[in-house]
Order: structure tokens, then sequence, then C-alpha cells
């Protein structure tokens, strides 16, 4: 069974959720989309976690964590990160052998 948390920030109901091997790899035909338009703010204001993961792991949208401080998104990151470890150590994985690669124009 899916695992699922939630949380009360601030009076709004997050609930975050396991992900499945599916949409594990939903995610990463996402990451290989010539078409996907790249937002520097969602891609790396937190740490070691793009704010659209945050949007496909929990009910919360994109607005919904814009109107919300680093702090509370915080908050969101330690509850994904715990129900979610698979998907974190791929991710930093992954992460680890993009910095490898040489830069492309």
């Amino acid at each position: 069974m899916r695992r699922t948390k939630t949380l009360d920030l601030d009076g709004i109901a997050i609930t975050v959720h396991e992900l499945t091997v599916a949409e594990v790899r939903n995610w990463e035909a996402d990451l290989s989309d010539k078409e996907r338009k790249f937002d520097l703010v969602s891609e790396s204001l937190m740490d070691n976690v793009s704010l659209s993961d945050i949007v496909r792991m929990s009910n919360a949208t994109m607005p919904m964590l814009d109107s919300m401080t680093p702090s509370m998104v915080d908050e969101i990151i330690a509850v994904a990160k715990e129900l979610n470890p698979h998907f974190f150590t791929m991710r930093g994985r992954l992460m680890d052998a993009a910095r490898l690669l040489p830069p492309t124009l």
C-alpha cells in the first residue's frame, strides 16, 4: 500500500505520498523532454529537490508552493524524503553523474 502523510501548514493541508515505480519512470521521461521549459527558481531554490518534484509527490500545486515560505516547503521536503528515500537516492546519483558530463552549449 502506498504510504502517505498529511501536514498542516498554516491551515493548508498538504498530503505527501510515496511515488510508484511508474511515477519515477514518468519523472525520468519528463527530464528527457526537450520541450520542457526550465524554471530556475523551481529547479534550484531548494537543496537536492525541485519544486516540480514536490508537486509530483504531493497534492501541492505550484501556485500553492509559490505562496509558501522556503521554511514551509522544507517541512514538505522532510516528509517527502521520509516517504521516498529511493527517489532521493536515485536523484542524487543522477545529479552526481550530470556533474561529470562536459558542458554543452
